[in-house]
């Protein structure tokens, strides 16, 4: 980078590293915003449940999943053309007291 601002070197190799450079802070900053939703999706979460720290809605990691990928969420985050239907209605979701009153049933 030194080299491409100071004029030091051809234009081919100048514009190689800067793309090169390029791609490596996007795939970090990428790479980032995966985990920081990842965990979202682990804890049951959406950002505004995890900035006030809510977890009303966190049902363990299999249920997690599942509520996020589908009922067959082994599969599915392979291809997004695989079908795999969500066990909600996408409206109103389960809470962490109604599954645990519905587990003892």
């Amino acid at each position: 980078m030194i080299s491409w601002i100071f004029v030091r070197s051809e234009s081919v190799t100048s514009f190689q590293i800067f793309m090169c450079s390029l791609c490596i802070v996007g795939f970090l900053l990428s790479s980032g915003l995966l985990a920081y939703h990842m965990i979202n999706v682990l804890n049951g979460q959406v950002v505004y449940e995890r900035s006030y720290n809510i977890d009303t809605y966190n049902l363990g990691l299999k249920e997690n999943i599942a509520l996020v990928f589908g009922t067959k969420w082994k599969i599915a985050w392979l291809c997004p053309l695989i079908s795999s239907p969500i066990p909600s209605d996408g409206l109103e979701f389960v809470t962490k007291a109604q599954y645990e009153s519905l587990k003892t049933m």
